[in-house]
């Protein structure tokens, strides 16, 4: 049997008192701090997201918007500052909330808007400089958001006529190259030494799947070359045709 009724009769901090006995020291100051920092990397994550420009479906509903408040008789920088608080995009509240302060400072609603033509276009601004001078704001806003809702169903019914195309184009590519890459070779051990035997298009297939199979990395390469390439020319090509219109309606 063991006595130990004297050390359980001892004060805790005695026992942990006593020279050479090392006791581990808590910090509980660092958990805080380490929840402090996984909420707002939480917070971070969840916030986090990449918001491209203004759409025309954005610019469609802000005309919509904007007609009606006009039509109602609120002034254009209520109308602005409203329409502004109640848009979800981050960049397209900053434009419209930049062009209340503009008609605050004294610019007119078109000037205003050609600070920002990337995103309203040269016909939408000339419209507006137009109806300024009639003072017929109002309509010719309700007349803009028809027009872009019949733009923005010409652009879904293009879209959707070329979504076949392109599938067709693009499976059949795939299978041209999964032709070239992975059947062909198979052939080519089999006419191994005999290609003098071959036509003209069987070695001109040969050829080419043994091109592709040892240059693939120049094609995949040359390919996105070209395909930045028609980006380019197409968006140069559009704010070319917007900068012509811009000046004609000068």
């Amino acid at each position: 049997m063991f006595n130990t009724s004297s050390q359980t009769n001892r004060p805790a901090s005695a026992v942990l008192d006593r020279p050479g006995l090392q006791t581990p020291r808590v910090d509980f100051a660092v958990q805080p701090k380490i929840d402090k920092r996984r909420q707002k990397l939480t917070e971070k994550i969840k916030n986090f997201r990449i918001e491209l420009g203004p759409s025309r479906k954005d610019v469609l509903h802000f005309t919509n918007q904007l007609a009606v408040m006009v039509r109602a008789g609120i002034s254009l920088q209520d109308a602005l500052e409203a329409i502004g608080q109640q848009i979800p995009s981050a960049k397209f509240r900053a434009i419209i909330l930049d062009l209340r302060n503009q008609i605050e400072a004294g610019q007119s609603f078109s000037q205003a808007l050609s600070v920002h033509s990337d995103v309203f276009g040269s016909l939408y601004i000339n419209m507006v400089a137009a109806a300024e001078i009639s003072g017929s704001l109002s309509d010719m806003l309700r007349k803009l958001a028809e027009y872009l809702d019949e733009e923005a169903a010409t652009r879904s019914q293009i879209k959707s006529a070329m979504v076949y195309p392109i599938i067709i184009a693009v499976m059949a590519v795939s299978v041209t190259i999964f032709l070239l890459c992975f059947v062909l070779p198979r052939f080519i051990t089999i006419f191994a030494g005999k290609e003098h035997l071959l036509p003209t298009p069987t070695k001109i297939l040969m050829a080419s799947s043994a091109f592709v199979r040892g240059n693939w990395y120049f094609i995949v390469l040359a390919l996105m070359i070209i395909c930045g390439g028609l980006f380019y020319l197409s968006h140069r090509h559009r704010r070319q045709c917007q900068h012509t219109r811009h000046n004609a309606g000068r």
